[in-house]
């Protein structure tokens, strides 16, 4: 297949790159930053791309504006991203996927590829589902464009949200295939340690032996992890069955406290401290966990245990066998 992957270099990109770098496939990777760019993503690669994927160093607005080029599938990773400090401390920053995904949406109807895999997020849900009071599973049906939406989370959410229904709109004008998810708080790795995961298990690896080991916020606050590798795999299982563009999510079903996350990669490090909160720090919704009822009607199941995921993560981190 030719294949366009927008935001390649970044985190989700790359893994996607790893698993579709085949002699069959043509890649081109779009991307602000590419491998020796200098940017903290790139020194992320853990492996060497083969010459069936292209790299080209350019804003991917840019690229919507010039490209004629018709691809057989479309992977739209672009996006301003970042930890909750990003969400929470730079919305108009993160405003700027607006400008992106219009210029997509636009580009996609003029260039017609084949199917569309595009990410929206689960910022999008209603954070007035995500209380310490009322927090649920999180189930498609709750974004609901004919009625009511709820507030989302930030920017960011308005953003994604913004991003399904001009996607919904494509295929209405169109009949473009595409597929859309909702991942929830994907992690890996090769992640940046700007996001929770990774940042736990460095810190962890950094302070073994302290009493007190504190998180972000009141460390009671639930996610849903799902490991990087079953999002890529996941997504180029299932995405050739959803062709309206309507959002299914990424998850596992399965939701842990920040407080629970810590003990858990404190204790495989080998200490036991006490998990404090820190409420000065940006903490998010309380409850995000994701219904995967329709990712299990399409025959997909995580395959990553979370006690794997963070053995993965200590290995890769600390060099060395933990």
């Amino acid at each position: 297949m030719k294949i366009l992957i927008t935001g390649g270099a970044g985190f989700v990109g790359r893994h996607f790159i790893k698993v579709l770098d085949t002699v069959s496939n043509e890649i081109v990777v779009v991307d602000n930053f590419i491998p020796g760019g200098g940017s903290l993503e790139v020194s992320l690669w853990r492996y060497r791309p083969s010459s069936n994927v292209v790299f080209i160093r350019q804003d991917c607005r840019d690229f919507f504006i010039e490209s004629r080029t018709r691809f057989d599938l479309v992977i739209h990773l672009a996006a301003v991203v970042g930890g909750r400090l990003t969400i929470e401390l730079n919305p108009l920053a993160v405003a700027e996927d607006l400008s992106i995904d219009s210029l997509f949406w636009k580009w996609i109807l003029y260039s017609k590829p084949e199917h569309v895999v595009s990410f929206s997020s689960s910022a999008a849900y209603p954070i007035s589902l995500q209380s310490d009071i009322s927090s649920k599973l999180l189930s498609e049906s709750m974004i609901n464009f004919s009625d009511s939406l709820g507030m989302p989370d930030m920017t960011y959410g308005w953003a994604k949200l913004t991003h399904e229904y001009l996607g919904q709109l494509a295929y209405k004008l169109s009949g473009i295939k595409i597929a859309c998810y909702r991942p929830f708080s994907g992690y890996g790795s090769d992640q940046s340690t700007s996001y929770p995961f990774p940042a736990i298990c460095k810190r962890a690896l950094q302070n073994k032996g302290e009493k007190v080991f504190s998180v972000w916020g009141s460390s009671s606050q639930k996610r849903d992890f799902i490991h990087i590798d079953d999002i890529v795999d996941a997504v180029l299982k299932t995405y050739s069955k959803l062709i309206d563009g309507k959002a299914i999510n990424l998850c596992t079903g399965t939701g842990i406290s920040f407080n629970s996350l810590a003990k858990k990669i404190c204790n495989i490090v080998g200490f036991d401290p006490e998990i404090i909160g820190d409420p000065k720090m940006p903490q998010g919704v309380h409850s995000r966990i994701g219904d995967p009822f329709i990712l299990k009607s399409l025959g997909w199941k995580p395959n990553v245990t979370l006690d794997f995921g963070i053995r993965d993560c200590l290995t890769y981190l600390s060099g060395k066998e933990t």
